[in-house]
């Protein structure tokens, strides 16, 4: 994971908030197996299902 925060880290146009949102998002989605939707993007990550849509649009 110390290569996505590295790169989050250098892109200077992502906040804080989006660039924590976006280091749960890739983790959760290289950790979970079968269809990447809403509802099991929440649960298995910390993010609930309204928030993954808020912070990426």
């Amino acid at each position: 994971m110390q290569i996505l925060e590295n790169t989050l880290q250098k892109m200077s146009n992502i906040d804080e908030p989006q660039r924590k949102c976006l280091l749960v998002l890739m983790t959760t989605l290289m950790l979970n197996r079968g269809k990447a939707n809403y509802r099991n993007l929440n649960r298995y990550s910390e993010i609930s299902e309204k928030s993954y849509c808020f912070t990426i649009i």
